[in-house]
């Protein structure tokens, strides 16, 4: 459904389309004291015209979706969902806008797919080949060893033995960052 058509239907017809024209830069977010005077929960994300002074539950306004498909048009050129942007982002086919938004985003990727695999792996083999079974709490533990890892920090003998094992039977990409100056092994 587009956003013209809800529109339409919610709004009058000059309404609708005045949302529609607008740019995203000519919306602003509502603060949780409006949307309560709108009539939503003030956890919820609502945006309204720039040029609206006094919230009322008669105010026309867009969901936090309905925004971002508006911004994501403006940026790429065509009305995309948030889920094939995300999508083409993963791809390629799309560039993020900043070298920071492209990090964050990749990082995020990876600690989803650690963590799926972490969920699916029940065991484990140490460095001499003997298989033993994965607690919840090393499943645990594991994301926390791994980021003090990666950031540089010293991590014990036998948390660090725990951590590589357990890096190793999901196939971690940054294993061999784990594994460097570890002093052992």
């Amino acid at each position: 459904m587009g956003l013209l058509s809800w529109l339409r239907r919610q709004f009058s017809e000059r309404t609708a389309r005045r949302l529609e024209r607008a740019t995203s830069i000519q919306f602003r977010k509502l603060d949780p004291s409006e949307l309560i005077k709108a009539g939503f929960s003030p956890l919820s994300e609502r945006y309204v015209p720039s040029t609206v002074k006094r919230v009322t539950s008669k105010t026309a306004s867009i969901s936090k979706r309905q925004y971002q498909t508006k911004r994501n048009a403006e940026f790429i050129g065509e009305k995309l969902s948030i889920e094939k942007v995300a999508d083409r982002h993963a791809t390629g086919e799309l560039s993020y806008k900043t070298a920071d938004t492209r990090a964050r985003a990749q990082k995020q990727m990876s600690t989803r797919r650690i963590k799926a695999a972490l969920k699916k792996t029940e065991k484990a083999e140490n460095h001499s080949g003997r298989k033993y079974v994965i607690g919840s709490e090393t499943k645990g533990a594991f994301m926390g060893s791994r980021q003090r890892k990666l950031a540089g920090e010293f991590i014990p003998d036998g948390e660090w033995h725990a951590m590589v094992d357990l890096a190793r039977a999901i196939n971690d990409p940054r294993l061999s960052d784990l594994i460097k100056s570890a002093g052992v092994i």
